[in-house]
C-alpha cells in the first residue's frame, strides 16, 4: 500500500472510530518513516501504544517519547502533533464519557503490561459495532479499567508555560546537541542565567541544564529504538566520546543506552 492510500485508510479508520456509537473503539495504524501528523485533537479521549518503533507526541503541556512497550494517554480535545521517526504500527483506543473522565486531566505517558496489551490486541479485532451488551462490551470495560491502572513512565518532557522559558525550550529543541550554547540561548530568550533556571525549576521541576540532557536522552532513545548506533548517535548529539554520553544516559535514564537498541 503506498503511502498516500495508508493516509487515507488510516484517516477513514479514525473517523469510523470517532463515530462509532460504542463507548470505546480500538484500531490499527500503520504509519511510514519520516511521517509528521500536523495538530489536531480528538472528541473522545486517546490511547496510543506503540506497538514497533517510537513517535515523539507534542502538546503544550510536554514533549512525549512513546517507543514499544509504553503507551500515552490524551484527553479529549487536547491538541496534539506527532512526529515518526521510522516504520511505525501503533493500535489507538478512543473512550467516550463517563470513562474517559475516570482518567488524567492532562497528557501522561503509561507503562504497558502484558494483560493490556493483549487486550489491545484483542479490542482492535472486534468490528466498530461490536455487542456492547455482550462479552465484547465487557472487553471493552476491563481493558479501560486495565489502562486506567497502569503506572506512569518518566519518558517525558515537561513544557514551560511561561512565554520566555518557552522560547528557551523551543530553541533547546532546535539545537539538539549537549555542545549547544546555552548561555547564548538564554539571552536570546530575554532572560538573566538565575531567571530562567528559577523558571525552569518552577514549572519543569528542572533546570535548563537537566531540562536539555532530558530532551537529549529522548533523541536518543528514539534513535536507537529504529537502529541506529550508540556511537553515531553520541557524536551526532555532540559528545566528544560514546562513554561521555553513556554515563549521561545512565545518570538521566537510569539504563544504558544499549537498552533500547532495536
Amino acid at each position: 500500500m503506498n503511502d498516500q492510500r495508508l493516509s487515507q485508510n488510516n484517516l477513514a479508520k479514525a473517523r469510523a472510530a470517532e463515530a462509532s456509537g460504542r463507548p470505546v473503539s480500538a484500531y490499527l495504524t500503520r504509519y511510514p518513516a519520516g511521517t509528521r501528523i500536523p495538530p489536531h485533537h480528538h472528541r473522545r479521549a486517546q490511547f496510543i501504544h506503540a506497538l514497533n518503533g517510537a513517535m515523539r507526541l507534542k502538546t503544550a503541556q510536554g514533549l512525549f517519547l512513546v517507543v514499544t512497550g509504553q503507551g500515552i494517554w490524551i484527553p479529549a480535545g487536547v491538541e496534539h502533533a506527532i512526529d515518526i521517526h521510522d516504520d511505525l504500527d501503533w493500535r489507538t483506543v478512543l473512550i467516550a464519557p463517563p470513562r474517559a473522565d475516570d482518567g488524567p486531566d492532562a497528557p501522561a505517558l503509561l507503562t504497558l503490561s502484558p494483560l493490556v496489551q493483549a487486550l489491545l490486541e484483542a479490542m482492535s479485532k472486534l468490528p466498530m459495532e461490536y455487542d456492547a451488551d455482550g462479552p465484547d462490551g465487557r472487553l471493552a470495560e476491563v481493558l479501560v479499567d486495565r489502562i486506567l491502572a497502569l503506572p506512569r513512565s518518566d519518558l517525558a518532557l515537561p513544557m514551560p508555560d511561561d512565554v520566555r522559558a518557552r522560547r528557551l525550550a523551543d530553541g533547546l529543541i532546535a539545537q539538539g546537541r549537549q555542545d549547544v550554547d546555552l548561555a547564548g540561548l538564554i539571552r536570546a530568550a530575554g532572560l538573566a542565567p538565575a531567571t530562567a533556571t528559577r523558571l525552569f525549576r518552577r514549572e519543569c521541576g528542572l533546570t535548563p541544564g537537566q531540562w536539555l540532557k532530558r530532551l537529549l536522552v529522548l533523541t536518543a532513545i528514539e534513535r536507537l529504538t529504529a537502529g541506529e548506533a550508540v556511537t553515531t548517535v553520541a557524536l551526532d548529539l555532540g559528545y566528544e566520546s560514546p562513554s561521555a554520553f553513556s554515563a549521561m544516559f545512565l545518570k538521566v535514564a537510569g539504563r544504558p543506552p544499549s537498552a533500547y537498541r532495536a
